[in-house]
């Protein structure tokens, strides 16, 4: 879903920039200042310019909100059992929240399989062999 958000983001400024409009407020996009300025972009424009960009605001917001009730969702699981006390467990790590979490425990299982952290590391990828 986040690859989903980012290329519509990466469309919408794209777009934008095709027809010479760029955002100059703050150093980054996608800034309060930016959304901003996109809503005021999407009552200046005129034709299919507004149109498109209309079209591409509002898919985003859609994809945003998907993204948001599958985040609630995954937070719901973590949660309940099976997951619960190993998703506690990692919690502790700074740094890490509730998707990575989850994205970890479902994919490892039981964590008891690996004869050594090594062959842990090994499976997810983290050392060259």
């Amino acid at each position: 879903m986040q690859r989903h958000v980012t290329r519509v983001k990466h469309r919408i400024v794209k777009t934008l920039a095709c027809q010479g409009h760029r955002f100059t407020g703050t150093k980054s996009n996608w800034t309060q200042q930016h959304r901003a300025w996109l809503e005021r972009m999407r009552c200046e424009l005129e034709g299919p310019q507004r149109m498109v960009l209309s079209t591409h605001l509002d898919h985003l917001e859609y994809l945003e909100s998907e993204q948001r009730s599958l985040d609630a969702e995954i937070e719901r699981y973590s949660r309940m059992e099976p997951w619960r006390e190993s998703v506690e467990a990692l919690l502790c790590f700074r740094g890490i929240k509730t998707l990575t979490v989850m994205t970890l425990v479902t994919e490892i299982g039981d964590i008891r399989r690996f004869r050594s952290p090594r062959g842990l590391m090994a499976y997810t990828g983290l050392v060259p062999s």
